[in-house]
C-alpha cells in the first residue's frame, strides 16, 4: 500500500516538470479549446496571436455588455426606490395621522390644571408632512376661559418651520383632533372627534398666517369634551390624542 502511495507522489511531482504533460491554452477562459504538451502549447501560442486577440476582444465586449446591464439594473432599482418613496410620502400625507400624542400622568396634570399651576399642556412639535407645516397640540385639561370646570379644551397652533417659505399661506387645511378610546373591545370604541376647517379671513390672520414669532395663537375647540366624559378615555393614567391634517390640496407637491 505504501509503495502505491509513493508512486502516486512521484508521478505528481513528475507531472509538474514533465515537458510532455498536457496543459490547456492560457486563453481557455476566453474560449480557446486547445490542449497539448508544453512544447506544442508554446508553438500554438506563437502561431495563433490573431485568433487569441479576437477571443480576448470578444471577452472584453461581453464584459462591457455585462457592466452595461448591471448599470441599467442599478438605475432601474434607484428609480423604483425613488418612486416607492414618493408613493409612501403621498400615502403618509393623505392618510396618516401626523401625531398620536401619548399623555402620561394625566391625574397629576389634571390637578395642576385645576389649581392653576399649569393650565395648558403642549405636545411635542410635529410636521404635517415631510416638508410641511410645523405644528403643536395643546390641551387645557380643566377647560379654558369661560368653560373652566366644565369641558376639556383642545387646540392646535402653527409654529415657525424650516420650510415655511415653500408653503401656501394662510393655512387652510382641515384639521381633525381625536380623543382616542382605549376600550379593549375594539367594536365598542367610540373616539371623540372635532373638525376644524380654517377660514382665511382678516380676523383669523393671527392664527393662520405665516408665523413671525415662535408660534401663532392657538385655535381649536374650547368645548372639546365634557370633563365627566373625559374620564372614560383615561386608562392607567394615560390619554391619547391624535391629530390629522388633510393634505389632499398639497398632493401636487409630492407627485
Amino acid at each position: 500500500m505504501l509503495q502505491i502511495f509513493d508512486k502516486v507522489v512521484q508521478m505528481s511531482r513528475h507531472l509538474v516538470d514533465c515537458p510532455n504533460a498536457g496543459s490547456s491554452c492560457p486563453f481557455s477562459e476566453f474560449g480557446c479549446q486547445y490542449k497539448g504538451d508544453r512544447e506544442t502549447l508554446q508553438a500554438h501560442i506563437r502561431e495563433e496571436p490573431i485568433r487569441h486577440l479576437a477571443l480576448l476582444c470578444d471577452g472584453v465586449l461581453d464584459l462591457k455588455i455585462l457592466l452595461a446591464n448591471m448599470e441599467l439594473s442599478l438605475e432601474t432599482m434607484v428609480h423604483n426606490m425613488e418612486l416607492l418613496q414618493r408613493k409612501t410620502t403621498t400615502i403618509e400625507k393623505l392618510y396618516g395621522a401626523q401625531i398620536i400624542w401619548r399623555i402620561d400622568n394625566v391625574k397629576q396634570k389634571q390637578n395642576e390644571a385645576r389649581s392653576g399651576t399649569r393650565t395648558t399642556v403642549f405636545s411635542p412639535p410635529f410636521a404635517t408632512a415631510r416638508y410641511g407645516y410645523k405644528m403643536v397640540v395643546s390641551i387645557s385639561l380643566y377647560g379654558d376661559g369661560q368653560v373652566r370646570g366644565e369641558y376639556m379644551s383642545a387646540f392646535v397652533s402653527i409654529m415657525r418651520g424650516e420650510y415655511d417659505a415653500l408653503l401656501e399661506w394662510p393655512f387652510t387645511h382641515k384639521v381633525v383632533i381625536t380623543l382616542m378610546d382605549q376600550n379593549p373591545d375594539l367594536d365598542a370604541r367610540n373616539d371623540i372627534e372635532y373638525v376644524i376647517q380654517p377660514t382665511p379671513i382678516a380676523a383669523h390672520k393671527p392664527f393662520l398666517d405665516r408665523p413671525i414669532g415662535e408660534r401663532n395663537a392657538s385655535f381649536g375647540a374650547v368645548r372639546f369634551c365634557e370633563l365627566s366624559i373625559v374620564e372614560r378615555y383615561i386608562r392607567d393614567d394615560v390619554m391619547f390624542l391624535k391629530v390629522n391634517v388633510d393634505n389632499s390640496k398639497s398632493l401636487r407637491d409630492v407627485i
